[in-house]
């Protein structure tokens, strides 16, 4: 019974730290929104970044992805703070956290929340949600290309 317990244990404990490696060696972070701040009389430059390879569209007016926000001390490298995997809908301009990974300031991160029947909350479209959901709600129309053809001949 021992040796099942262990075995189930060590299969848990795989699946939890690929699921952690999968987000941050896989991912293709894309930054798309930055923001300096005072902290105890220190500027903290904080990014945010979205994994623009696993955006997904689960319903017409949803859109799924996961978003990473890092921290630059001044004197320090940019550590990450939190992954957040995150829904909007893009009509009723809300989002909702489907989980959650802190970390903390040795970089560690104690454990994945994830959040069952997360509530939707509203966002302005001023707001760091308001940018993102500009970028991922809408595709960036491509310019008609140029008809090639000659024009037609001036009026005499």
């Amino acid at each position: 019974m021992n040796s099942l317990l262990k075995t189930a244990g060590m299969i848990c404990f795989g699946i939890l730290i690929s699921c952690v490696f999968r987000l941050t060696w896989a991912a293709e972070w894309t930054l798309y929104y930055q923001a300096d701040t005072e902290k105890e009389g220190l500027t903290v430059t904080e990014r945010y970044y979205i994994d623009t390879s696993a955006v997904q569209k689960p319903q017409k007016e949803i859109v799924r992805f996961t978003q990473r926000m890092t921290a630059t001390w001044p004197g320090r490298e940019e550590a990450d703070k939190k992954i957040t995997r995150m829904e909007i809908n893009c009509s009723s301009r809300r989002y909702r956290v489907l989980s959650a990974t802190e970390y903390d300031d040795a970089g560690k991160a104690p454990n994945e929340v994830i959040i069952d029947n997360a509530p939707w909350a509203s966002f302005t479209l001023d707001s760091v949600m308001g940018i993102l959901r500009d970028q991922l709600c809408f595709e960036k129309k491509q310019p008609k290309p140029q008809d090639k053809r000659p024009d037609k001949e001036p009026a005499k």
